[in-house]
This record gives structure tokens, C-alpha cells and sequence, in this order.
């Protein structure tokens, strides 16, 4: 089976992971810790996986080191990424300074033809102008200003990961980018709201595969009667097979479909 995303050169998709406790609550879903078959692929490939959990000042994103641990483990082990080229930074280490310096190595590590992996699950937020989204680091403190000068910009990262020689980036955002928790409130006092652009972000190429978990005016949240994040848990679920087609193939727009289809159901 080929679980390896295929899908158009650029690809910008907002899933919306909202729902409401009262519905879903009986929700069973499938466990993603246990090792899936290994189908390698990923020799060339290099990886940055981020699980920001329990940030210092800031609403705590459950479940969020366990998924990434589960997507490192996906890459190293069914994909057969070289674990040497796979950086997992969880709580502690989430800063924006690690991001920024991971996504840099691992531009300069990843191999022509590979894939570029970059995964966060955490908080995002506005940049100050309210035209980009920001990746908020888990040293964040409760004042706009410190989600500022804490976190790593959209735009910027992007371009980092465009400096490689990768064959195709593959960038999946759990979190959204509308300053609000996954309770649905206010990550901090004072931050702007973001404006919806219709541009591509800075720095994005043709290579490149942008999946964020929210849109601008919505928030990331949990898996209905779970404690996960909802995005990147379905997404790896999908990579994994859920999402296969006739085929075997797993595309990015039929990992959208999926995702999309399966929060459906317990809206």
C-alpha cells in the first residue's frame, strides 16, 4: 500500500476541528500509537515534529505530545525516515528559537527528491498586523506582546523550508490562527484579529503541500470525546490508511475528504 501524500504542487486546505461538548460524547476512535506496517519511501525525506502541550503561561493543548510522538514514529518507522534527520521537540523545547533552528537544519539535511516534513500541533495566533499566522512557542506568556516575540511567523517558516532541495514540502498546522484556545476563548488579552487574505503566504513555492486545522475566524479543538487535538490525529490516521484509495494511495485531498467527513459526524 502506498500511503505516501500525492497531491497538486500547491495546496492550501482549512479544515475546521470545532465541536460541540454536547455532541460526540460516545465517540470511539481508533488507537495510532501501535506501530503501522512499514512501507518505507522516506529514505531522502527530513522532519521537524512539534508538540506543544503544556505551555508555561498559557490554556494547555492536551493530547498534543502524544500525537507528535505518534507522528515521529509514523515517519521513522513505516516511512523509514533516517531518525537522525527527524527533530522532535515537545513542551520545553518548543520554542520559537528551536522551531526556527530545526526547520533550518532539517532544510539543509533533506535530500533531492525527499520530502520536507513540518508538523505542529499547539496554540497559533495573529502576527501583530493581523496578515500572517503565528506558531506560539510554549514559553509564551499571557500578554500579546510575549506571543508576539515568542512565537515563529507562518511566512517565515515557510521560507526557511523553501530553501531545501526536497521534491515536496508537506507542512500540517494543528492550530488555528484566530487567537483562540480550544475552549473557544481568548489565548491572551490584546491580540489582533487575523484579517483573511486571499494571497498565498509569504515564501510558499510550488512544491509545497499548507494544511492548517482552522480557518482564520474559527479554532482548532479536540477530537470529539477524545483527548487529542482532532487535526493531526485524523491526518495521521489517514496517512496510515484510512484515507487509501482503490489503490492504496493516499492523496492530500482525500486526506482533507476524510478529515472533513469524519468530524461531520459528530457535529
Amino acid at each position: 500500500m502506498n500511503l505516501r501524500m500525492k497531491g497538486v504542487p500547491v495546496l492550501i486546505l482549512a479544515l475546521t476541528a470545532v465541536w460541540s461538548p454536547a455532541l460526540g460524547q460516545e465517540a470511539s476512535w481508533p488507537d495510532i500509537s501501535s506501530p503501522a506496517r512499514a512501507v518505507g519511501g522516506g529514505e531522502h525525506d527530513a522532519a521537524v515534529v512539534v508538540g506543544a502541550e503544556n505551555y508555561f503561561k498559557v490554556e494547555h493543548v492536551v493530547g498534543a505530545k502524544q500525537n507528535a510522538n505518534d507522528w515521529q514514529a509514523y515517519l521513522t518507522g513505516t516511512l523509514k525516515v533516517p531518525p537522525s534527520r527527524v527533530t522532535l521537540l515537545l513542551d520545553d523545547d518548543a520554542t520559537a528559537d528551536q522551531m526556527r533552528a530545526a526547520a533550518a537544519e532539517k532544510a539543509g539535511e533533506v535530500e533531492p527528491g525527499g520530502t520536507l516534513w513540518f508538523v505542529f500541533i499547539g496554540h497559533g495566533a495573529p502576527t501583530k498586523d493581523g496578515k500572517d499566522g503565528l506558531l506560539v512557542g510554549v514559553d509564551a506568556q499571557q500578554k500579546a506582546e510575549s506571543v508576539y516575540s515568542r512565537s515563529l511567523s507562518r511566512n517565515e517558516l515557510l521560507a526557511t523550508l523553501a530553501k531545501g532541495k526536497q521534491a515536496k514540502t508537506v507542512v500540517l498546522l494543528d492550530a488555528c490562527f484566530s487567537g483562540k484556545s480550544p475552549s473557544g476563548e481568548a489565548l491572551v488579552a490584546g491580540l489582533q484579529p487575523l484579517v483573511t487574505m486571499r494571497a498565498l503566504p509569504v515564501g510558499i513555492d510550488n512544491r509545497t503541500i499548507l494544511m492548517t486545522a482552522a480557518k482564520s475566524d474559527q479554532f482548532a479543538g479536540p477530537l470529539p470525546g477524545g483527548a487529542r487535538p482532532a487535526f493531526s490525529y485524523l491526518a495521521l490516521g489517514a496517512l496510515r490508511g484510512w484515507a487509501a484509495d482503490a489503490k492504496g494511495v493516499v492523496t492530500a485531498s482525500g486526506l482533507v475528504d476524510y478529515v472533513r467527513q469524519a468530524l461531520s459526524l459528530v457535529e
